[in-house]
């Protein structure tokens, strides 16, 4: 007995990889995807420390303003 949901996947990812032009070419697509979003994580992540720095320096109180 065949699973429906896993013979869906396989039809799905047969068609992914006849639309794309084959395996390498598909393999190739899902690479150029991942750097993609590994460039955007890093981005967002940097962007985040960023911020959270300016936060940071903006809390602190500077030396020219606490009396002695």
């Amino acid at each position: 007995m065949i699973d429906p949901v896993t013979e869906k996947i396989w039809r799905v990812r047969e068609s992914l990889i006849e639309r794309a032009g084959g395996f390498d070419a598909y393999f190739d697509q899902l690479m150029k995807l991942d750097r993609k979003r590994l460039t955007t994580e890093a981005a967002k992540k940097k962007s985040k420390r960023s911020t959270t720095a300016k936060k940071r320096s903006a809390a602190k109180p500077s030396k020219s303003t606490k009396s002695n």
